[in-house]
């Protein structure tokens, strides 16, 4: 079951909206808990399994560290075996297949958990907080069930910390302004996903199906996926806070216009920024961060792209999109950053854009090949001709929306709204309303002809 499905859009939601509000107060956590077993349940019984064992796994150690001491030997075993362990469980539904394909092996488990890559991180982040005592142990196996479970952010995030969310697990409780802009949130993050980043995606595919490789086809399809990425990924992450808001939960933002980033450090700081912040706090910070000269510094940002690039996917292109982001990262940072400050900041906005565009590519590619001929053909190399009807129609086709997703990407949509709230006070409301009605009917005529495809970071 996903956010954009009928049956989550008009059965799912609504009856546990309806139950949330009238259940009585003490019931809600329980309400939260058996509505996401039934939606994890939905996606497969034995995913279900694994995530019931992991949280049932990390609640006891969470309460083995605390008991016998965050610092003792005992607790410290406890630590570091329960890091280990749910690093396993993530390695071996992500990597030890692909790793045994490398040395002639077939090994495959047959099936993922749903949100392993997000509720692992989770998970560990606990422990985390435990250990260190920014967070006590969860007495109650609720608490810590809802926190790694809880169908609102299972899926894609937003990555919460339990210290973040504790408070709220126990006493959820919703007010009339949380209802209305969750409405509203989840209304645009399926617009975004459904009406730009699903119609997007058939222009992609067919640039992508093959055919004549062209100079605009090349550009078109890339392009395309950088905001089918942007407009899919923060289209959930909005689906995402605006559910959790309606059911009296506060989660963290994940996007903040990145593409109008002036470095790619800022760009890191807007785009999926809980995960950014969650290898910054448990792994950068940790290994010394920048306080222990420029080259621990870049020893520190070597680590951290890696496991980037691992986290995304066992696939050899997404460790080098990691270590992409490490060269450039370094190169703005103890190279060019004397120029980079000379230089007007429209400029260096666009730099980063096709610094993203081009890193996308390793993204969308099967492999390191594809991804250099993609890249090769973007600058001419490789193309029978400059352009071709079928490049020449797929742009015309995702041009208008492109436009769109471009003028969205840049908040303009957003300031229009808050500059006409503030002439209007009476009516800004109604009128917010009224769009984000609209929206919602434009997306259930698309999700009538069910051409909507899944998450991409739902593969993540």
């Amino acid at each position: 079951m996903s956010f954009y499905q009928t049956a989550f859009v008009f059965i799912f939601l609504p009856v546990c909206v309806l139950l949330y509000f009238v259940l009585p107060k003490y019931c809600r956590r329980y309400l939260l808990l058996a509505a996401s077993v039934v939606f994890i349940a939905w996606g497969g019984l034995k995913g279900l399994a694994v995530i019931a064992a992991s949280t049932v796994f990390n609640y006891f150690t969470g309460l083995l560290i605390d008991k016998k001491g965050k610092k003792t030997a005992w607790g410290t075993f406890a630590f570091v075996s329960g890091i280990l362990c749910d690093i396993a469980l993530l390695a071996l539904f992500k990597y030890v297949s692909p790793a045994a394909s490398l040395f002639g092996k077939n090994f495959a488990v047959g099936f993922a958990p749903m949100g392993i890559s997000f509720f692992t991180f989770s998970a560990i982040s606990y422990l985390c907080d435990v250990r260190s005592g920014k967070a006590p142990a969860a007495v109650n196996f609720i608490d810590l069930a809802i926190y790694v479970c809880f169908f609102g952010k299972l899926v894609s995030g937003p990555i919460v910390k339990y210290a973040d969310i504790a408070e709220q697990i126990e006493r959820p409780r919703t007010t009339r302004n949380l209802l209305e802009r969750g409405a509203r949130r989840f209304a645009v993050g399926l617009a975004k996903k459904l009406l730009i980043a699903d119609g997007l995606t058939v222009y992609f595919n067919m640039l992508q199906s093959g055919g004549e490789k062209t100079l605009l086809g090349a550009w078109t399809a890339a392009l395309c996926y950088a905001f089918i990425l942007y407009y899919d990924f923060s289209g959930y992450s909005d689906m995402a806070i605006g559910i959790s808001g309606v059911l009296g939960f506060r989660l963290p933002e994940n996007f903040e216009y990145p593409y109008l980033s002036p470095s790619v450090t800022q760009f890191w700081r807007r785009w999926h920024i809980t995960l950014g912040a969650w290898f910054k706090e448990y792994v950068y910070i940790p290994l010394g961060g920048s306080r222990k000269g420029n080259a621990r510094t870049v020893f520190n940002l070597f680590a951290v792209w890696l496991l980037t690039g691992i986290w995304h996917g066992a696939n050899f292109t997404f460790l080098v999109w990691g270590l992409y982001y490490f060269v450039l990262l370094v190169l703005e940072k103890f190279v060019f950053a004397s120029v980079l400050e000379k230089t007007p900041k429209a400029v260096n906005v666009f730099l980063v854009f096709l610094a993203a565009v081009f890193g996308w590519v390793l993204f969308f590619s099967p492999d390191i090949g594809s991804a250099f001929a993609h890249i090769g053909n973007m600058f001419g190399f490789g193309c029978g001709s400059a352009a071709s009807a079928g490049s020449v129609y797929a742009l015309r086709g995702a041009g208008i929306l492109l436009v769109i997703a471009a003028i969205g990407a840049t908040g303009a949509v957003k300031k229009a709204f808050a500059l006409l709230e503030e002439r209007t006070r009476a009516g800004s409301g109604v009128i917010s309303a009224v769009c984000c009605t609209a929206l919602f009917a434009l997306c259930v005529a698309e999700m009538a002809n069910s051409t909507y495809t899944s998450f991409l970071y739902a593969a993540f």
